[in-house]
């Protein structure tokens, strides 16, 4: 085992995107006269919840810390807000994606940061024109690593596709995941899993044995495709039956004992 095997950390995830998914759960619901006056309490960020009637539509956030109700969409308008407002999701299905971006789908009993629909597109666009290559990708779509430190420059770890395939079906982009995943097929070990690490001009294999993280990943990733997209795209199989196989791989190989997660299907445990 070489120590270059352990120096492996995570491709870079825009964080951007963390700012529409992740929330700070509360155990109660916000007071409903804050709430309703879209205000905020002691500088903390407005929580706020859906509009019953407006289709699902969570409230429009003005970036000053105001809130404001939507109609189909549009922002009313709202009060003290040092920023324009934008329209808020969840977005219907349309054009075969069942949860187009964005959705922003609030709970009540959470409060969100401030973050705009447009910022985490612009992230999206920018992660996808400076690390997704077809250069050495026999054919398909990489996310490759410009620079990190002890690991070949624009080379492609099988962490940075599954972070992309996540990225990609939260976007709504079946063709960069499609073809992610049939890069990921170009790179099997014995059992059936992506090698870890992959030469930048893809002809060398420069760590062999999957990593579980990114097993795992790229089950939950597909997953979501089938709830995305349903049906296999561009794929052989159905998203469907293509990541039960991943699972009952990561399984068979990367847990110990049926209840130990190791670290790779070839070392640790």
């Amino acid at each position: 085992m070489t120590s270059l095997r352990f120096s492996r950390v995570p491709s870079c995830l825009p964080l951007a995107f963390l700012a529409f998914a992740s929330a700070h759960c509360q155990q109660s619901a916000p007071p409903a006269d804050d709430v309703a006056s879209g205000g905020s309490s002691g500088g903390k960020p407005p929580v706020v919840q859906p509009i019953a009637g407006s289709g699902g539509s969570a409230p429009a956030v003005a970036m000053g810390g105001s809130a404001t109700t939507t109609v189909g969409g549009m922002s009313t308008g709202g009060s003290g807000g040092s920023e324009p407002m934008e329209p808020r999701g969840p977005t219907p299905a349309a054009n075969g994606v069942n949860f187009p971006f964005p959705q922003n789908r609030f709970s009540s009993n959470c409060s969100y940061p401030k973050f705009r629909n447009a910022d985490v597109k612009a992230a999206y666009d920018k992660w996808k024109a400076d690390t997704v290559t077809g250069d050495g990708a026999g054919g398909f779509l990489r996310v490759k690593r410009p620079k990190d430190p002890g690991l070949e420059d624009n080379s492609t770890v099988s962490e940075g596709i599954a972070y992309g395939m996540l990225i990609a079906v939260y976007m709504g982009d079946q063709s960069l995941f499609d073809s992610l995943w049939k890069y990921e097929q170009l790179w099997l070990d014995k059992n059936g899993l992506m090698d870890w690490y992959i030469s930048g001009n893809g002809k060398d294999r420069l760590g062999e044995g999957a990593a579980t993280d990114a097993d795992e990943d790229m089950a939950w990733a597909l997953l979501m495709a089938d709830k995305q997209w349903g049906g296999k795209g561009g794929l052989n199989d159905s998203y469907f039956n293509i990541a039960k196989h991943q699972i009952e791989q990561v399984y068979n190989t990367e847990i110990q004992d049926d209840k130990l997660i190791k670290p790779g299907d070839t070392w640790g445990g």
